[in-house]
């Protein structure tokens, strides 16, 4: 899956971001490229711009020695241009962001009382009842601290059953769960039921402190 750039690599991402999505967007995903390195021109390309003095938008100096290079943020001419190769893969990238997190899915969520405070239980009610979802992406208060340790996903069913869909071991700023689909082991020919599922139940079942969800959100 994609990871979350932090928020010391958004200015220098802006441009890549104006290739995904068209536009500024408040979300950041480091991209997965092709691993530029190997390719031929790329040590002509680093020597000539450290031989020029002048700094690519990929990141690395004058020095070759503290050069650096972000991680599959793809590589740049001396004039800060984005190889025609990596245009591509990011406008894949964007095409496939928008289709899978395009269309949020209307929730509310309610913190169950009664609960420790480092084993919180959220239940996340479903604006009307479904047979699909694919994500669940949670997020943590994270200027309190990354405390999560582990968490698991549930369905909840119209007629009270839960079944398992997810089970992590971190949250921290952000983190996108593919859930399981609960009808996939069912034989179409013999299944009968029109189970729906109403709502997600998401625990925490180990933090190192009081645990702080910032946002619960479905897809």
């Amino acid at each position: 899956m994609f990871r979350i750039l932090s928020s010391s690599s958004k200015r220098s991402s802006m441009n890549l971001m104006s290739l995904i999505y068209g536009r500024k967007s408040d979300s950041y995903f480091l991209i997965p490229l092709p691993i530029i390195p190997a390719w031929p021109e790329t040590s002509a390309l680093i020597s000539k711009c450290a031989s020029s003095g002048k700094t690519g938008a990929g990141g690395w100096s004058g020095n070759p020695r503290s050069s650096s290079l972000p991680w599959n943020g793809g590589m740049r001419s001396c004039e800060g241009k984005i190889d025609e190769r990596d245009v591509k893969r990011l406008q894949e990238l964007g095409a496939l962001i928008r289709k899978e997190f395009g269309r949020e899915i209307p929730s509310k969520t309610e913190k169950l009382p009664g609960k420790p405070p480092t084993q919180p239980v959220y239940r996340v009610n479903l604006a009307r009842p479904l047979k699909d979802l694919k994500y669940v992406v949670l997020r943590e208060e994270i200027a309190r601290g990354q405390r999560v340790e582990s968490f698991r996903i549930t369905a909840e069913f119209a007629s009270g059953g839960q079944y398992p869909l997810y089970q992590g071991t971190c949250i921290g700023n952000r983190r996108i769960c593919p859930l399981q689909d609960p009808f996939a082991l069912q034989n179409p020919l013999i299944n009968d039921s029109d189970e729906s599922l109403t709502g997600l139940l998401v625990q925490v079942t180990a933090a190192r402190d009081e645990v702080f969800l910032k946002e619960i959100r479905v897809y």
